[in-house]
């Protein structure tokens, strides 16, 4: 898939996982009811979402797609991505609507980190390659961050707001963006960032997007990754905890082990002192507690974080895990609340949704439908689950819906989103074993 081939040639990264039967975690899952909404053809409409969705107020849904487009250009001739909108008919069903079409170089190509709307409608985003290339960047390119705004008349503006450049800057950005009160974009790059000793590609960076009069915008590096300790590779966006820090994590760096050679994974702080931004490692994953960890973290309204492995754990396919800070200390105590396995769902790419204190996610692969999916080494074709606390304070652990690797697609990769009736939305990276196609899904509760 489109992220892992390109993550395999940047930092050697995913590793798939030959799970071994003998772990079958996870409880059955319940009666639910899933709908595909959209099917995506891979042309014109575009293809293979990595990304969950966003709803704006009226009920629309909006989200990207990696591929599909254009076609004859970009990364394997499958086209450069498209930004959609999927609206509810009138009667039923849904009506999916192309807001753009990256056009691959200076455009962008590769749109794979979730959208970010503000309160004006307008949606900002970021594309994997594309932009300026040469030096350490992808072929396809050193990366965007881009900005699609309502023109008035139904149809959308793109501006390119800051293309990611070779030598110190960073590149490849995928993890999502974050907005603060005063409109500064905050996101990570996977790579770039100066020759760090891991890789001439760079550990990567963290970075801030400032407005300037005109509608230009500033980039400033908040953060270079790959010191000591400190982690690299960041997959993920940041959340802002209830302080104002930025929070995120790193796949890799930090604890080496026979498991994590590279690192297993940190999650960090960054927390703006005399107007500089100041790194704490709130946590460094030893495989035990998980590893790679790619997704963004979720604070609570009481200061604790959850954190989403993409490896590590007992059942060796990812745990949730819970970070609470500790007066007086630096380092943030470590709850594993989940440790993925097998028929329940395993390798979870994104972190979880927190929604009525319940946490909502998907798993890339596992649920034991492994045959209409690539490789028996899938174990399946992906989960939606739910996390919910029970009146003992336990987590309890459920799968709400297992795909198929049919028309309900397969490959969960994005966050789901949750409306006010508890239906939960979601993409599949894949519909069968088409690449570049995938699908827009919602499980009922």
């Amino acid at each position: 898939m489109r992220f892992q081939r390109v993550v395999s040639s940047c930092l050697g990264l995913l590793l798939l996982v030959v799970f071994c039967n003998a772990f079958l975690g996870g409880s059955p899952a319940i009666a639910q009811s899933e709908a595909t909404l959209y099917h995506f053809g891979g042309g014109t409409d575009g293809g293979a979402p990595e990304a969950g969705l966003i709803f704006d107020r009226q009920g629309n849904l909006y989200g990207s797609t990696s591929g599909g487009g254009i076609i004859g250009g970009c990364e394997l001739g499958l086209g450069c991505g498209t930004v959609f909108e999927l609206s509810p008919s009138t009667g039923g069903g849904w009506t999916l609507a192309t807001l753009y079409t990256f056009q691959g170089g200076s455009d962008g190509a590769g749109p794979a980190g979730p959208l970010l709307m503000d309160v004006s409608g307008n949606l900002f985003g970021e594309t994997l390659g594309g932009g300026h290339s040469g030096g350490n960047c992808l072929e396809a390119g050193c990366g965007t961050v881009f900005e699609l705004s309502p023109d008035g008349s139904g149809g959308w503006v793109k501006q390119t707001l800051y293309m990611f450049q070779v030598v110190s800057d960073g590149n490849a950005p995928y993890g999502g963006l974050a907005l603060d009160s005063a409109g500064n974009l905050y996101g990570t790059t996977i790579q770039g960032g100066g020759i760090c000793s891991e890789t001439k590609a760079g550990c990567g960076t963290a970075f801030e997007l400032i407005p300037q009069a005109g509608g230009h915008w500033l980039e400033a590096i908040i953060h270079r990754f790959g010191s000591g300790r400190d982690g690299y590779a960041p997959a993920a966006g940041f959340a802002f905890d209830g302080k104002g820090n930025l929070v995120s994590s790193t796949a890799l760096g930090g604890l080496t082990s026979a498991n994590c050679p590279l690192g297993c994974g940190i999650v960090f702080e960054l927390t703006l002192s005399g107007g500089q931004w100041q790194e704490q490692i709130l946590h460094s994953f030893d495989f035990t507690d998980g590893s790679d960890p790619q997704a963004t973290p979720v604070p609570d309204s009481a200061g604790n974080v959850y954190v989403t492995t993409y490896e590590g754990g007992s059942g060796l396919g990812g745990t949730v895990v819970e970070l609470s800070p500790q007066p007086g200390a630096t380092w943030w105590r470590p709850q594993v609340l989940h440790e993925f396995a097998f028929s329940a769902g395993v390798l979870p790419r994104v972190g979880a949704m927190l929604s009525g204190g319940n946490l909502y996610g998907v798993t890339e692969y596992g649920g034991n439908n492994a045959q209409p999916c690539r490789s028996d080494t899938d174990n399946g074709c992906g989960v939606v689950y739910e996390m919910s606390k029970t009146a003992s304070g336990e987590w309890q652990y459920r799968v709400l819906y297992r795909f198929s690797g049919g028309q309900d697609g397969n490959y969960p990769v994005g966050v789901p989103v949750i409306d006010t009736l508890g239906n939960l939305y979601g993409t599949t990276l894949y519909r069968g074993q088409t690449l570049d196609t995938g699908t827009v899904f919602e499980v009922k509760p």
